[in-house]
C-alpha cells in the first residue's frame, strides 16, 4: 500500500487517520473508501535534533569576575562593601536617580515629585505594575494598571 512516509492514501493523497481498533487493524480513507491494514505499513519515525545553544557571555564574564578572588571570605567582603556603599548613595538620595520621576505628591510626605518604575508581574494580557518611591521620605507604594 505505502511505505516510508506518513500514511496518505495512495489513491486519493488524503492522510490517514490510526486505526479507531487496534485489534482490527484497519485503515480506511475517509475520502476514497480505500482500506489497508496499519501494521503493515512501513513509517519511518521522525527524529527532531536542537542545535547546542552558546554559552552565554555574561555568564563567562561571571566565572572571570569570580576568579579574581582567591576565597570565600575575599568574595563576602567585597558584596558586603559593594552593598553598604549601594546603601549610604539611597540614603543621599543618589542612588534613585536612574528612575524616571513624575509630578505627583507622595501620599505620606506630600512631596510633589515622585520616583517610579514598572513591571509585568502578572499575565501578559494585563497591564504592568508600577512602583513609586518617595526620594524624600523613602515612601514606597505600588499600583496595579
Amino acid at each position: 500500500f505505502m511505505s516510508n512516509s506518513w500514511p496518505f492514501c495512495v489513491t486519493c493523497g488524503s492522510i490517514l487517520s490510526a486505526p479507531n481498533d487496534m485489534i482490527n487493524d484497519v485503515i480506511k480513507c475517509s475520502c476514497c473508501g480505500r482500506t489497508c491494514k496499519f501494521s503493515e505499513l512501513k513509517i519511518d519515525p521522525v527524529v527532531t535534533t536542537s542545535m547546542p545553544k552558546q554559552r552565554p557571555l555574561w555568564l563567562d564574564e561571571y566565572d572571570n569576575s569570580l576568579a579574581s578572588f582567591e576565597n570565600v571570605d575575599d568574595l563576602s567582603r567585597t558584596t558586603t562593601s559593594r552593598a553598604n556603599a549601594a546603601s549610604s548613595k539611597k540614603k543621599e538620595g543618589q542612588g534613585l536617580s536612574k528612575h524616571a520621576t513624575i509630578d505627583e505628591p507622595c501620599p505620606k510626605c506630600k512631596h510633589p515629585t515622585l520616583y517610579f518604575y514598572t513591571m509585568q508581574l502578572r499575565s501578559v494580557d494585563e497591564g504592568s505594575t508600577v512602583f513609586y518611591e518617595c526620594p524624600n521620605c523613602n515612601h514606597k507604594f505600588s499600583q496595579n494598571n
